[in-house]
C-alpha cells in the first residue's frame, strides 16, 4: 500500500462510494433547514420553474434522508415530501416537453 502523507488522502480512501449522498453528515439544525428548503422548493416546482426547483428539491431531500439517519418526525417527513415533489416536478416537466413537441412540432 502506498504511503499516505496527507490526512485528506486517508479520508478519501476510507469513504464508501456506493450511494450518491452517503458521505454527507448532517446535524439536526442543518437537517431542519434543508428539509424545509427542500419541501418549499418542491411545492414551488410544481407550480413554477420545475426545471430549476425540481432538481434542487430532489437534492436537498436526498441529502437530509441519507445524511441524517437519526432525523425523525417532521424533518424526515418534510425531506421526503421535498424529495417526492422534486421527482413529480421533473416528471411533469418532461411530460410537458414531450406533449409540447408532439402538439406543436419541433419548430424546424
Amino acid at each position: 500500500m502506498p504511503r499516505l502523507d496527507r490526512p485528506w488522502q486517508q479520508r478519501m480512501q476510507q469513504r464508501p462510494r456506493s450511494a450518491m449522498f452517503s458521505n454527507v453528515q448532517v446535524s439536526e439544525d442543518t437537517a431542519r433547514g434543508l428539509s424545509i428548503a427542500g419541501m418549499v422548493c418542491g411545492i414551488l416546482a410544481i407550480f413554477a420553474v420545475p426545471y430549476l426547483l425540481g432538481p434542487i428539491a430532489l437534492a436537498l431531500g436526498g441529502i437530509v434522508l441519507q445524511g441524517a439517519p437519526g432525523v425523525r418526525g417532521n424533518h424526515r417527513g418534510m425531506a421526503l415530501c421535498g424529495f417526492i415533489l422534486g421527482i413529480v416536478a421533473i416528471v411533469i416537466f418532461i411530460l410537458s416537453l414531450i406533449t409540447g413537441l408532439f402538439q406543436y412540432g419541433a419548430g424546424w
